[in-house]
């Protein structure tokens, strides 16, 4: 391994060197040469703590033909090398690729083909990737909560759905990056074959085949509970709504009900509830909040973890009517011990919205209010926020103090006892001049 480590670290630096010349023909053969040479041991290479470094900056510039040699080439070792703390990340940044070549070889559009004698007997990507997921089919239920092959399963999923994972270095020392998902509102998914549909099917069918007790410690599991929130962003309508049923026991209105509750104040659970927020249909999220939040937003909005998943769901209102019922289960006279006690409150997203009238509502349920909101520290933040509500019309007209009377009345004694303070001197001065 050591003359595998100095041979890529000697690779490397000319090959950041003929790209900062620009020579691109140069860099494309130097590639070539370098996966020739490390396909025997690809293997250790990807695992070894310093060679992956290396591996990572020549996987980024690699051609779609280059990609698939060198994913072909660890075929037999997957399970060593989506378990592994290095070559996971390897098998990250790669997957990162894969929508794109995947989408050009449903399109039917010409690969870049820069070297067909080399990549002669290469598969496409998307039987790679098919292959790839066979090979540890009898290990997904203990790869799921794996701590490095849970990253991999759920780039896996994002490029089984057509979906580009975002590579985001992670620390200030870190010298791998992580993958984070980007959301179906900023990312458009690449189209995929029907292989990669049922890959996906297959794969989720058999986590929820798992008993329920095994399923709720998989939702609590910092490794798993991800990967099932990743498989709830990406997954199609008709297996999300599978996933998201399975996991609430959604066939039991009771105990669903109660699962949603425990979930919600889970730290990992309640990130599963907020992917399910932002990527279920109108149906499905009308059905969970019918369920599990009506009348109960004061409850949940006063737990520390489960606050944030009230705020998605005000975030993300799919219609105007929903908005309104939502709204109106926002306590006007208690929530404001909520926004007493905790920086970040479920105001926030209703301030943060476009949609005026639940602004004017939530005002309206805080009028009466104002003066204890603003000696807090959070609560000033939201009587700034009623106060940008009301319109320049209203402020013209001098009725500011109208609208925020109580907080007026509370400061009135204090300017009243300073001028009963003054007369007092003077009353004094007088009787004095009297004598």
């Amino acid at each position: 391994m050591p003359d595998t480590l100095a041979y890529l670290q000697e690779v490397n630096a000319s090959f950041l060197e003929n790209l900062k010349d620009g020579d691109v023909e140069t860099s494309r053969m130097l590639l070539w040469n370098v996966l020739e040479e490390i396909a025997p041991r690809v293997a250790s290479a990807a695992s070894d703590r310093h060679a992956c470094e290396f591996i990572e900056v020549l996987v980024d510039h690699m051609s779609a033909q280059q990609l698939r040699f060198f994913l072909h080439k660890m075929e037999g070792y997957f399970s060593h090398l989506w378990t592994n703390r290095y070559s996971s990340h390897v098998l990250q940044r790669l997957l990162s690729k894969v929508g794109a070549i995947v989408g050009n070889e449903v399109k039917g559009e010409a690969d870049d083909d820069d070297d067909p004698d080399r990549a002669a007997d290469v598969p496409p990507m998307s039987s790679l990737i098919v292959t790839m997921c066979s090979e540890v089919q009898a290990e997904w239920l203990t790869l799921i909560n794996d701590v490095s092959a849970s990253h991999v399963m759920r780039a896996v999923f994002c490029a089984l759905a057509g979906r580009a994972p975002v590579l985001e270095k992670r620390g200030k020392k870190g010298k791998h990056k992580a993958l984070q998902f980007q959301s179906a509102q900023t990312t458009n998914a690449e189209s995929v074959p029907r292989e990669f549909e049922d890959t996906l099917s297959e794969m989720l069918e058999l986590v929820l085949g798992s008993s329920d007790g095994r399923l709720v410690e998989l939702m609590s599991d910092a490794h798993a509970g991800p990967v099932l929130s990743m498989a709830v962003r990406v997954a199609p309508t008709a297996v999300q709504s599978k996933v998201i049923f399975k996991l609430l026991k959604w066939n039991d209105p009771e105990r669903s009900s109660q699962r949603f509750y425990d979930f919600a104040a889970d730290s990992v659970g309640s990130h599963f509830l907020e992917a399910v927020c932002h990527s279920c249909d109108e149906d499905v999220w009308a059905a969970i909040f019918e369920r599990c939040l009506q009348g109960r937003l004061l409850e949940f909005s006063e737990h520390p973890i489960s606050n944030f998943v009230v705020q998605n769901f005000i975030q993300r209102t799919p219609t105007s009517d929903l908005n309104s019922r939502l709204t109106l289960n926002v306590p006007g006279a208690r929530i404001v011990e909520t926004l007493l006690k905790f920086p970040t409150d479920v105001s926030e997203p209703i301030w943060a919205s476009d949609n005026q009238d639940a602004k004017l509502a939530l005002f309206e349920k805080l009028q009466g209010q104002f003066g204890s909101l603003v000696l807090d520290r959070n609560g000033s933040f939201t009587v700034l926020k009623c106060f940008d509500v009301v319109s320049v019309a209203e402020k013209r007209k001098k009725k500011v103090k109208e609208l925020f009377s109580d907080f007026m009345d509370d400061q009135a004694p204090k300017k009243k006892r300073k001028h009963d303070k003054k007369d007092g001197k003077k009353s004094k001065k007088k009787a004095k001049a009297d004598e």
